[in-house]
């Protein structure tokens, strides 16, 4: 269990190379503990994707640097939050020399915070698009690679973007639907492609669907139990990037 609490304020700076963001715990502007009605998990991945959504973005003129330390004021402070939670509970005086060892614990940089930031975008929007796949919805997955301003989202499904056009019924004829059968119907598929007009033509998006109106020839179910499969591994990979991040 997390144990949140945010700084009234930061200071950013260079120290070298890297760009450090220091905490401020000194009299009158001590640490808050937001109360147990704060942010819910659910609420917390929303907000920091509408964060990396308003960062990434060309449009935005904020300096994202700027845009962190707002989150981290209005929402928690993002990093050892446990172990600073722990000094901040025992006997803790904002007049001795803890308050200055939590300034120092509270220490993180922006490059760090952008690359786990960047890779838990990329971990939702990922989610989405293979959840709106289950359901029918091939518009997300189709649009999900994009070069942001700072983050680069997975091209997991641009290798799917070839001429493939809408196979026939009739290509699946005398095979029955089931789990044995999927090769042969990949084989037939495949077959049927190589022997098309290689010229016809076909936009981008036609060239998608019927990519995904292939896979629904095949069975349904063994096709929702691999999807699944794959739902599965990146809801854990949403709530490690969760944990490491906060």
């Amino acid at each position: 269990v997390y144990h949140p609490f945010r700084f009234k304020n930061y200071t950013c700076d260079l120290d070298g190379k890297e760009q450090l963001v220091y905490p401020v715990c000194k009299p009158g502007q001590e640490p808050e503990f937001p109360s147990s009605e704060g942010l819910t998990g659910k609420e917390l991945l929303i907000s920091l994707c509408n964060l990396a959504k308003v960062i990434d973005s060309y449009e935005n003129k904020t300096p994202k640097e700027q845009l962190i330390l707002k989150w981290c004021m209005e929402n928690m402070h993002p990093y050892r939050v446990d172990f600073i939670y722990s000094e901040l509970s025992q006997d803790f005086d904002i007049n001795s020399v803890l308050a200055d060892i939590v300034e120092r614990d509270g220490i993180f940089e922006i490059e760090r915070f952008m690359k786990d930031l960047g890779s838990l975008y990329n971990a939702v929007r990922f989610y989405v698009a293979l959840e709106g796949l289950i359901y029918s919805d091939d518009e997300i997955a189709y649009n999900l690679y994009a070069e942001g301003r700072y983050f680069e989202s997975y091209n997991y499904f641009e290798s799917y973007k070839h001429s493939a056009p809408e196979i026939p019924d009739d290509v699946m004829e005398g095979i029955e639907s089931s789990s044995k059968n999927i090769v042969e119907q990949m084989q037939r598929v495949n077959e049927y492609i190589e022997n098309l007009d290689s010229n016809k033509k076909m936009t981008k998006q036609e060239k998608f669907k019927a990519i995904i109106q292939k896979s629904k020839k095949l069975k349904e179910e063994t096709h929702r139990i691999k999807v699944n499969l794959i739902f599965t591994i990146i809801r854990m990979t949403i709530m490690t990037n969760c944990a490491r991040s906060l």
